[in-house]
């Protein structure tokens, strides 16, 4: 039993890992936003994309080790490692909540680095939304109120580019 809960130890130290290696990359991302460096934004969401490949497959490592780690204590069905913290023998047991809490506290620290991220992303959307809908109604056909309340059409309208030489 000691060799699959020190493996669980070690997976959740693995994906400890993983998950501050993500928040860094997270954080070079945003970064990259506020800079408007395209390119190393770009390299950056490929690093993030890999990383999300091994963050799962040391998640799923962990349940395995969870699930085996309940069987040799006699509980099935075990589905959170709360649940298998309080079967664990001291020592194992310290090192084990320790490692959620800091689990736990990463996620938490990626949730609001990605919310924040998301929202500089929508920002920005929406900054060039405004100014293509600004340069769309300067240079395009506007509809205005004419006698009697009807709308009426505007000009020829305005282009930007002529294809006259």
């Amino acid at each position: 039993m000691a060799d699959s809960v020190s493996e669980l130890i070690a997976a959740l130290r693995s994906k400890q890992e993983v998950m501050a290696e993500m928040l860094s990359v997270l954080d070079l991302e945003q970064e990259s936003i506020v800079a408007l460096d395209l390119a190393t934004l770009d390299s950056h969401s490929e690093r993030k994309r890999q990383l999300l490949i091994q963050l799962e497959t040391v998640t799923n490592r962990c349940r395995q080790l969870m699930r085996a780690v309940a069987a040799e204590q006699g509980v099935p069905g075990v589905d959170s490692l709360s649940q298998l913290i309080v079967r664990l023998l001291p020592p194992d047991r310290e090192a084990v909540q320790g490692l959620q809490s800091r689990l736990l506290e990463g996620a938490a620290a990626m949730n609001r680095v990605l919310a924040f991220n998301r929202e500089l992303l929508q920002a920005s959307l929406r900054t060039v939304n405004r100014s293509l809908d600004f340069f769309n109604r300067g240079f395009s056909d506007s509809c205005t109120y004419g006698d009697a309340g009807r709308m009426v059409q505007g000009g020829q309208g305005v282009r930007l580019f002529c294809k006259e030489i």
